[in-house]
């Protein structure tokens, strides 16, 4: 009986044709693979090599394959980064919000300028600003 190689944990559609460029089309034949043999093959440590060939052997003989906890990959990776760069500028952006017309809120143009120059209005016996 034959098993599909996409059975196989770790084998996606471009792999499987990478695979099948290089005589492996089966879970069985990719389970009678050596790691060295395997990773020779672009695409493929080492490591990723005795991944694949240990999950194909599991498929192969029947055994029951249970997901276990796997590293991210690059792209999983970069995901997840833009994901927590997009919460923090929200909340930044909430914090903003929070403080606006408040005494607490960054204050810009001429009030600025006045502030660090420590210069105040000048007000005419009414109480008026005078230009």
């Amino acid at each position: 009986m034959t098993t599909s190689i996409l059975a196989v944990k770790g084998i996606g559609p471009s792999t499987a044709t990478v695979l099948g460029e290089n005589g492996i089309t089966t879970a069985e034949e990719l389970a009678a693979q050596s790691v060295s043999a395997l990773a020779a093959i672009k695409g493929f440590s080492e490591v990723r090599a005795a991944q694949v060939v240990a999950a194909a052997v599991a498929v192969a003989s029947g055994a029951v394959v249970t997901e276990s906890p796997r590293q991210k990959n690059a792209a999983e990776k970069k995901v997840e980064k833009q994901k927590k760069t997009k919460k923090s500028a929200t909340k930044s952006g909430k914090k903003k919000s929070k403080n606006a017309g408040t005494k607490t809120a960054k204050k810009s143009g001429k009030a600025a300028k006045k502030e660090k120059s420590g210069k105040k209005d000048k007000k005419d016996k009414k109480g008026k600003k005078k230009k």
